[in-house]
């Protein structure tokens, strides 16, 4: 996962939210061997592990807050943030 990525599934909660018809929430990997294998190696540099901090913590906020059921739907994998994420469902 990079800091694009967690933006865009920032976005994709905060839709989820809004929507009066969704009544579950089920984040899960596109592929099958693993969910996640953390955050991108690239963005755990000094100058960006701020902002990357800033925006799991983001997700993490956002997935706690949901008004919808959350499951994560893990087969396989899943360290450090996406482990992370996947808890908070």
């Amino acid at each position: 996962m990079d800091v694009a990525l967690l933006r865009e599934l920032d976005q994709a909660l905060a839709n989820c939210a809004s929507e009066p018809g969704v009544d579950i929430v089920v984040p899960l990997g596109s592929g099958c061997a693993s969910v996640s294998a953390g955050v991108d190696i690239r963005d755990h540099t000094t100058e960006k592990v701020p902002e990357m901090l800033d925006v799991v913590h983001g997700v993490i906020r956002k997935l706690l807050a949901l008004p919808q059921v959350t499951i994560a739907a893990v087969r396989g994998v899943c360290l450090g943030g996406g482990c992370e994420i996947a808890s908070s469902c």
